[in-house]
């Protein structure tokens, strides 16, 4: 990739702003769970709040043509960096029973 124009420099930041929030709260995990009782709101949400995260990265709008749906993967593409998520297209490419782990909670939206 050659030099970024402005608007690709701000997407990227948004990226990186974006992965720290979430590398903050699973970083906490452990802390939290420690001061939360199992099955509690407060640990659903948090748990919660971390998925939430990865299906917008990853899971949601998934077209049958690209590995990976979710917004990171589509700005990282637009930006010619795609290839920095090929190691997380193969943990989501892993089965669980019958499913890919990428198909798993949008299984759960068609019940």
């Amino acid at each position: 990739m050659g030099k970024m124009n402005e608007e690709q420099i701000e997407k990227l930041s948004l990226i990186v702003v974006s992965l720290k929030e979430f590398s903050y709260g699973f970083d906490r995990l452990d802390e939290i769970a420690k001061h939360a009782q199992q099955g509690s709101a407060q640990m659903r949400f948090y748990l919660n709040t971390l998925y939430e995260y990865i299906a917008r990265y990853f899971l949601l709008y998934k077209k049958e043509t690209e590995p990976l749906g979710g917004n990171l993967y589509s700005a990282l593409k637009e930006l010619g960096l795609e290839s920095y998520l090929d190691p997380i297209i193969d943990t989501l490419s892993q089965k669980i029973g019958k499913l890919d782990f990428d198909m798993t909670p949008r299984s759960w939206t068609r019940t």
